[in-house]
């Protein structure tokens, strides 16, 4: 009974031993599979690590840049302070200049390890060199008093 049976599903086992086989073959090619990605897992790790922190780089840079576009105009601003210095003395605006260069002074005493600060300092200092010089000038001939004042 048991060889008839065993001859009338041979197609059968032979099937099912042809699946097993199949399966082994699978599961070996997944096993092998997942340890190559298991090997990998610290490289990708790396990556991603390396990836957030560029990411977070170029979000640091894009939140400067949108601050800085957001305070575009005082920026702009002190950046000419040099400038309206030299035009405030041409015209006679001697007080203003002094008090620009204050400003510029305190700006300077705050932000010691801004660049562009020292810069601008440094050209407000050159300017009112100029202004002092022609205070002297203007002091060392015939003055009128309201002017002196």
């Amino acid at each position: 009974d048991i060889q008839r049976l065993a001859t009338d599903n041979y197609d059968t086992f032979l099937k099912g031993a042809k699946c097993i086989t199949s399966t082994k073959t699978s599961l070996t090619s997944m096993t092998e599979s997942l340890e190559r990605v298991i090997n990998e897992m610290p490289k990708i790790n790396d990556n991603f690590d390396v990836l957030t922190k560029e990411a977070r780089e170029i979000q640091d840079k894009q939140h400067l840049t949108n601050l800085m576009q957001k305070n575009q105009y005082a920026i702009l601003e002190i950046l000419e302070i040099p400038q309206l210095i030299n035009s405030c003395a041409r015209v006679g605006m001697y007080e203003e200049s002094l008090a620009l260069e204050a400003f510029v002074r305190s700006l300077q005493s705050r932000f010691k390890d801004v660049q562009v600060i020292n810069d601008i300092a440094r050209e407000a200092k050159s300017t009112m060199t100029l202004v002092i010089k022609q205070l002297l000038k203007m002091l060392e001939g015939q003055v009128a008093l309201p002017v002196c004042l």
